[in-house]
Parts: C-alpha cells; structure tokens; sequence
C-alpha cells in the first residue's frame, strides 16, 4: 500500500508540475510546497525519523543542486523548490540519478532545437545569403519535463529492476 501511495504522489505531481510549466512557464507554490509537506509526512509515518531524515536529506540534495544552477543563470526559482520537493519524496541518492537523467533530457532537447533551427536557416537562406551566420536563439526549458521523464525512469527502474529484469 505504501509503494502505490509513493508512486501515484510522485507521479501525480511530476505530472501537474510538467503541465504547468510546458502552460506557464512557472512552478507553482500551491504545488511544491505542500507536495514537500506531504513528502515530509509520508516518510515520517512510514518510516519514523530515519524516514524523514531521508525526506529532509533529499530535500536538501534536489534544493542545493538547483540552487547553484538558480546562482549562476541555469534555471528558476521554481525549478529550486520543485527539485526540493521531489527530493523530500525521492531521498539523496535518487534525486542525484534524476537530476542525471534530467541533464541528459535538457541536452537532447537544446540539440534537437539548435539542429531543427539550423535546418530552417539553410532552407531559408540557401541560394540566397548561405554565408551568413546563424544567430543564437534563446529558448527557455520547461525544465519540470525533463525531471518527471527522468524521475518516471528511476521509479520504473525500482520497481521493475534494470532492463525489466
């Protein structure tokens, strides 16, 4: 019972914050932080302190990771709180292999864009400026879908073993 309890938190909110933010753009407080709360109460009641520690150590290990991307430009706010609360449900050790997977995501991302571009461009412009330069485009990542697909590998990875072995 408390495994299904698990999964379906972990990917009811996976899945709300990926809508949000791919709609919005933003990861809203209304969702990390009771979802951290929730995550803090489940380990609590199933596994007593060590179960929380484990919350709040989790907690600590997906905040402290998106804080230094937050620091220096590589994501938002909300990316911050979501990664803590997806670590007070996840614990340490599988926050760092989301975050893993996330990063491997986000660059199959930005290279599928950058090459999609690249290929408008020389369409455009063949037979035409062919010699001009490409200009870089920003692109925001909705970074929330990237971490659900990383966090539903993981927990399909526990629950089923690697391979489905």
């Amino acid at each position: 019972m408390a495994d299904t309890v698990f999964v379906s938190a972990v990917a009811a909110l996976t899945l709300v914050a990926s809508a949000c933010d791919l709609r919005t753009q933003k990861l809203p407080n209304w969702l990390t932080v009771p979802g951290l709360l929730a995550a803090f109460a489940f380990h609590g009641v199933i596994s007593g302190g060590p179960g929380l520690l484990a919350a709040v150590g989790g907690c600590a290990t997906g905040f402290g990771i998106m804080l230094i991307l937050w620091l220096t430009g590589g994501g938002g706010a909300g990316d911050v709180k979501f990664m803590a609360m997806l670590g007070g449900w996840l614990g340490a050790t599988t926050t760092l292999y989301v975050f893993l997977l996330s990063i491997f995501f986000v660059l199959v991302y930005v290279t599928s864009i950058r090459v999609a571009g690249l290929v408008k461009h020389e369409a455009r412009t063949l037979g035409k400026n062919a010699g001009r330069r490409l200009k870089a485009t920003g692109h925001l990542v909705p970074y929330a879908l990237p971490v659900t697909l990383g966090t539903w590998i993981v927990l399909a990875s526990k629950l089923f073993g690697p391979l489905g072995s």
